[in-house]
């Protein structure tokens, strides 16, 4: 059987602990080598880093300050301000 081949995918993992961003990157990375995995500490840097090109965000709900929850909540929030904007 011929394995089939990922798509190149952008995605964010965030978590404040090291050592499942890390773990996150190594598994996306044997999945779709030829992707860009970008790992996040805290909510500020993952701000930064999140663009339009994001394709799928792997998000800690537990974590200090604004939580994961909160804020998947803002970034759907803004893509539908986004969307309003462009229907006008």
């Amino acid at each position: 059987m011929m394995k089939q081949r990922c798509a190149e995918m952008i995605t964010l993992s965030i978590d404040d602990q090291p050592e499942i961003t890390m773990l996150m990157r190594r598994m996306l990375t044997s999945i779709d080598p030829g992707g860009i995995h970008m790992t996040a500490s805290d909510i500020n840097e993952a701000r930064d880093l999140l663009t339009d090109d994001v394709q799928i965000i792997f998000l800690d709900i537990e974590m200090p300050g604004l939580n994961g929850i909160d804020f998947a909540k803002r970034i759907a929030e803004g893509k539908k301000k986004e969307n309003k904007h462009d229907d006008q």
